[in-house]
Protein backbone atom coordinates (compact mmCIF):
# COMPACT_ATOMS: atom_id res chain seq x y z
CA UNK A 1 0.00 0.00 0.00
CA UNK A 2 1.37 3.43 -0.90
CA UNK A 3 1.10 6.66 1.04
CA UNK A 4 -1.36 8.02 -1.56
CA UNK A 5 -4.05 5.60 -0.37
CA UNK A 6 -4.22 7.61 2.88
CA UNK A 7 -4.32 11.09 1.30
CA UNK A 8 -7.39 13.16 2.22
CA UNK A 9 -7.39 14.75 -1.24
CA UNK A 10 -7.75 11.40 -3.02
CA UNK A 11 -11.08 10.58 -1.37
CA UNK A 12 -13.73 9.84 -4.05
CA UNK A 13 -15.80 12.88 -3.04
CA UNK A 14 -12.96 15.31 -3.73
CA UNK A 15 -12.80 16.80 -7.23
CA UNK A 16 -9.38 17.58 -8.80
CA UNK A 17 -10.52 21.12 -9.66
CA UNK A 18 -11.04 21.84 -5.96
CA UNK A 19 -7.28 22.28 -5.64
CA UNK A 20 -6.58 24.36 -8.73
CA UNK A 21 -8.67 27.51 -8.42
CA UNK A 22 -8.38 29.89 -11.35
CA UNK A 23 -8.69 33.65 -11.65
CA UNK A 24 -11.09 35.07 -14.28
CA UNK A 25 -8.08 35.44 -16.62
CA UNK A 26 -7.43 31.67 -16.42
CA UNK A 27 -4.25 31.94 -14.35
CA UNK A 28 -3.94 30.09 -11.02
CA UNK A 29 -5.44 31.96 -8.07
CA UNK A 30 -2.53 31.64 -5.64
CA UNK A 31 -4.38 33.25 -2.72
CA UNK A 32 -7.24 30.77 -3.02
CA UNK A 33 -4.81 27.88 -3.48
CA UNK A 34 -2.95 28.91 -0.32
CA UNK A 35 -6.22 29.02 1.61
CA UNK A 36 -7.22 25.59 0.30
CA UNK A 37 -3.83 24.13 1.13
CA UNK A 38 -3.85 25.55 4.63
CA UNK A 39 -7.36 24.34 5.38
CA UNK A 40 -7.57 21.02 3.56
CA UNK A 41 -4.07 19.62 3.97
CA UNK A 42 -3.83 20.45 7.66
CA UNK A 43 -3.94 17.22 9.61
CA UNK A 44 -3.65 14.97 6.55
CA UNK A 45 -1.88 11.80 7.69
CA UNK A 46 0.44 11.79 4.66
CA UNK A 47 1.19 15.51 4.36
CA UNK A 48 4.93 14.99 4.85
CA UNK A 49 5.05 12.25 2.20
CA UNK A 50 3.11 14.50 -0.16
CA UNK A 51 5.53 17.39 0.44
CA UNK A 52 8.44 15.08 -0.27
CA UNK A 53 6.79 13.84 -3.48
CA UNK A 54 6.09 17.40 -4.68
CA UNK A 55 9.67 18.52 -4.01
CA UNK A 56 11.22 15.41 -5.58
CA UNK A 57 8.98 15.41 -8.66
CA UNK A 58 9.20 19.12 -9.45
CA UNK A 59 5.42 19.51 -9.14
CA UNK A 60 4.02 22.52 -10.99
CA UNK A 61 0.84 24.53 -10.38
CA UNK A 62 -0.78 22.20 -7.87
CA UNK A 63 -1.55 22.07 -4.15
CA UNK A 64 0.53 19.33 -2.54
CA UNK A 65 1.45 18.76 1.08
CA UNK A 66 -0.22 21.94 2.23
CA UNK A 67 1.56 24.23 -0.23
CA UNK A 68 1.16 25.63 -3.71
CA UNK A 69 3.86 24.23 -5.98
CA UNK A 70 6.26 25.56 -6.88
CA UNK A 71 6.56 27.41 -3.56
CA UNK A 72 6.34 31.19 -3.66
CA UNK A 73 9.52 32.60 -2.06
CA UNK A 74 7.59 35.72 -0.98
CA UNK A 75 4.85 33.88 0.91
CA UNK A 76 5.15 33.02 4.56
CA UNK A 77 5.21 29.18 4.83
CA UNK A 78 2.38 27.28 6.45
CA UNK A 79 3.34 26.51 10.05
CA UNK A 80 4.29 22.83 10.33
CA UNK A 81 2.63 22.39 13.73
CA UNK A 82 0.24 19.75 12.47
CA UNK A 83 3.24 17.75 11.25
CA UNK A 84 4.87 17.95 14.66
CA UNK A 85 1.68 17.04 16.50
CA UNK A 86 0.56 14.39 14.02
CA UNK A 87 -0.17 11.09 15.70
CA UNK A 88 -0.22 8.41 12.96
CA UNK A 89 -2.55 5.46 13.33
CA UNK A 90 -3.87 6.88 16.61
CA UNK A 91 -0.72 5.78 18.47
CA UNK A 92 -0.15 7.08 21.97
CA UNK A 93 1.97 10.22 22.06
Amino acid sequence: MTWQTHAKCLHPTVQPGDFSPLQPNGRPDLEAAHTIATRFCSGCPVRLDCLRWAADSGAQEIVAGGMWWPPNPYRKPIPPLDLLNHNPEGAAA
